[in-house]
């Protein structure tokens, strides 16, 4: 028997993630849920829009103009994220609360260490004692598994396609990607 083709697999794949969903989730539940590849899929395929209609539910939301991430948007963002929180959310907690852009804007804008300071919350765990979290191990080992099978340096895009944001900031503040 014949193999479903890709988009047999993306419908019935897309399906069951949102089975009982009303409306088009963003990209950030995607990622959240482990289905970043199947988001991949849907915009090669297509797009959002067209495979919302295919399965009958309501549509994404146009984007809304984007706005650059200031040092007083995170904070105001921060604000109203973090209140009643006790310990400073992992990057995982972020993309899962919907709010893996803000979580990137502060990696972009040299890190949590600031805006630990300023809101009084303790770090998550690995950031806690002088381990460092980016050592040059680590930071290489997460390259080379990112770049396997390619002759090129990935693209920013890939490493945001990829959740490496973190990698990459680590780079940035570590030598710089050159290095």
């Amino acid at each position: 028997m014949p193999r479903p083709g890709r988009g047999q697999r993306v419908r019935e794949d897309l399906a069951d993630y949102l089975a009982g969903r009303p409306d088009w989730p963003p990209w950030d539940a995607f990622h959240g849920a482990g289905r970043a590849r199947l988001h991949d899929q849907i915009i090669l395929q297509g797009g959002t829009k067209l495979w919302a209609q295919r399965l009958e539910i309501t549509p994404p939301h146009e984007p809304a103009i984007k706005r650059r991430w200031t040092e007083e948007r995170i904070r105001a963002t921060l604000t109203l994220y973090l209140t009643d929180k006790q310990v400073w959310p992992t990057p995982a907690q972020f993309r899962a609360d919907g709010f893996g852009q803000l979580r990137d804007a502060i990696t972009r804008c040299d890190g949590i260490g600031a805006w630990l300071t300023e809101f009084g919350l303790p770090a998550p765990h690995r950031h806690r004692g002088k381990r460092t979290w980016w050592t040059d191990e680590r930071r290489e080992a997460e390259l080379r598994r990112l770049a396997a099978g390619h002759d090129v340096f990935p693209t920013v895009r890939e490493f945001r396609l990829a959740g490496q944001v973190g990698l990459l900031g680590a780079m940035r503040r570590h030598g710089g990607i050159e290095r």
